[in-house]
């Protein structure tokens, strides 16, 4: 009794943790910088005169089918904008636009939401300070040395219009002009023309995402797109897990740099850069994520556990103008086809999507189908929830003779269950013969013991792929399902209530699909487990206790998964056992023979 009220008082009454008192930290922002948007349905980008480089790109939610942008809120974007609105500003400081009605450039005014950031942005505290400043050498568009560093001057904005910006400066005694040009969907043109130029090597930063969790997982990726002969390999990079990791490819159409669903694609063009790249790693207490701002009473999301990792390209050190083409957005098969398409040079975007890992060999053909499935499904229901569903019960119709064939084989095994008894004591001293004998018995019978096993050996590419499919597929982010309250996301857990104190492994939310899962896995395992008599040996009853725990553990491992696969593995678990319980049925109804006379 002790130790279960020591676990209720500590677990589920813990004690109020009030917050170590600190004195805030309040830095100013340089008052020499000075910021310019560029805006378009896809895209704000928000530019800055230390070195003429990008310091913020945001990206609009979607607001109607009419819209070109795809981006929909998530609970973080919510979360951030009730605990911080200070730092749901777009863009985070005034700045200057070219208005396109009165064709002068005037102030933009920041608005509050509306936007979610793709770079990771400074941090403002409550009152009119930063509690950190995002350094100019993480800007994107930045020229840096070999170290990492900026050393180059304000630069001087020349040109603005609605759609393109000009920069000129110097870097180490190099003249710089820097154009940007927007191009439609979620793409920009870079230009760099350097005059005097000297040995001094300049590096173009592809600057640092910000953070996008998967079912609770962080996964920044590293790739390029390889040529090799007329053909192009995806290549995954790992990660530095220094500071700095050099990698001298040769031949790369482009660099990604991805979290999740977003991520940013340099593609320079054949004559612009240096082969190969560098990446370094940066620690999150160096830039840390919009998420540490979401409940900080208990840090849910400590910056450390969120490095930053930051790609450069290196430009050709001789005069003359140099292109790269930028690709900054979600990671949406559609948007990336059209935007490649901008080009006279393919480049080539879309491959970013393509489904990696040990088992993409299975699963990439799986979630081409599946999605295709899913994508007819939804031109029918308007809902990726029913979605999910209706492909599980197609797959399910597909499946059904063999499930058919499976639920058969198990009762005739059960049938056999004497015999194979009477056997293994009539042979309890010969394994060899035993082995043969019990063969001997299926074969008689014409039953074949795989076949219980085989439909959840055929799931597993489909479970891949389901994994897989969340992870490549940015149509299921931030779509809500059923109750938005509840689902709001099938991209992430469901969410039917939360708390403030986190608890092991749970977190501070509860999530019902998991535990809907768990006990129609439960009752799927009590249809299929053989009843226990006095004479069911020990071996039979451990086994029968590890089937049990099964759906326990299955349980855990989906807890913090995504909602959408969750929807998936419940349904079709729920048809599983529906079809089982009407096979037994069937099986059980008594056979009318009728005699002739």
């Amino acid at each position: 009794l002790s130790i279960a009220l020591f676990f209720v008082n500590v677990w589920i009454l813990p004690p109020v943790v009030e917050p170590q008192v600190v004195e805030p930290v309040s830095l100013q922002q340089n008052p020499a910088e000075r910021f310019y948007v560029l805006e378009n349905a896809t895209q704000q980008i928000v530019f800055s005169n230390f070195g003429g480089a990008i310091k913020e790109i945001n990206l609009p939610f979607q607001t109607g089918k009419d819209t070109l942008s795809i981006v929909r809120p998530i609970e973080f974007d919510r979360e951030i904008e009730k605990e911080s609105p200070q730092n749901a500003l777009y863009p985070l400081m005034p700045a200057t636009f070219f208005d396109k009605k009165s064709e002068t450039i005037e102030p933009y005014t920041p608005q509050n939401g509306g936007y979610t950031p793709l770079l990771r942005r400074s941090v403002k505290n409550k009152t009119s300070g930063f509690s950190y400043l995002i350094a100019p050498k993480f800007y994107m568009g930045q020229l840096l040395n070999q170290e990492g560093e900026y050393e180059g001057e304000t630069f001087q904005m020349t040109k603005l219009t609605a759609d393109s910006i000009e920069f000129s400066g110097t870097i180490n005694g190099q003249k710089v002009v820097k154009n940007y040009q927007l191009v439609s969907p979620y793409g920009f043109e870079m230009t760099v023309s350097l005059k005097n130029a000297n040995t001094k090597a300049l590096y173009l930063s592809n600057g640092i995402g910000e953070v996008e969790l998967i079912s609770g997982s962080y996964d920044p990726k590293i790739q390029t797109l390889q040529v090799r002969g007329e053909k192009t390999y995806l290549e995954k990079t790992d990660l530095p897990s220094k500071d700095v990791g050099d990698y001298p490819s040769q031949n790369s159409l482009w660099i990604s740099s991805s979290n999740g669903f977003f991520g940013t694609i340099l593609s320079p063009d054949n004559t612009t850069a240096q082969p190969g790249f560098i990446a370094r790693k940066i620690e999150g207490e160096n830039c840390p994520t919009r998420l540490h701002l979401i409940d900080q009473k208990y840090d849910l999301y400590p910056v450390k556990s969120y490095p930053a990792y930051q790609v450069c390209k290196q430009i050709i050190p001789q005069n003359g103008s140099f292109t790269f083409r930028f690709y900054a957005g979600p990671y949406e098969e559609k948007m990336l086809t059209m935007a490649q398409e901008n080009y006279t040079q393919n480049p080539q975007f879309a491959q970013a999507q393509a489904v990696q890992g040990w088992f993409s060999f299975i699963s990439a053909p799986f979630v081409r189908l599946m999605f295709f499935i899913m994508k007819i499904c939804y031109a029918f229901t308007n809902s990726w929830g029913v979605s999910i569903m209706a492909f599980t019960l197609v797959l399910r119709l597909l499946t059904s003779p063999l499930n058919n064939y499976s639920t058969k084989a198990m009762q005739a095994q059960a049938q056999i269950q004497p015999e194979v008894k009477a056997l293994e004591a009539r042979y309890k001293k010969d394994p060899t013969k035993l082995r043969a004998e019990i063969m001997k018995l299926y074969s008689e019978k014409k039953i074949n013991p795989l076949m219980g096993c085989l439909p959840n050996l055929i799931q597993i590419p489909f479970l891949i792929g389901i994994f897989d499919l969340l992870k490549t597929n940015f149509e299921l982010r931030g779509v809500p399902f059923l109750i938005p309250s509840w689902i709001p996301n099938l991209a992430a857990p469901d969410i039917l209530f939360s708390w403030g104190y986190p608890l092991p492994f749970i977190g501070n939310e509860f999530h019902l699909l998991p535990i809907i899962t768990g006990l129609i896995m439960f009752v799927q395992t009590k249809l299929s487990s053989p009843a226990m008599t006095a004479s069911t040996e020990e071996s039979q009853r451990q086994a029968a206790t590890m089937q049990m725990l099964m759906p326990v553990m299955l349980t855990l491992f989906f807890y913090n998964l995504a909602a959408g696969l969750n929807i998936y593995f419940a349904f079709s678990t729920f048809l599983g056992v529906a079809q089982q319980f009407l096979m037994m049925k069937i099986s059980q109804k008594p056979k009318i023979q009728i005699l002739k006379k």
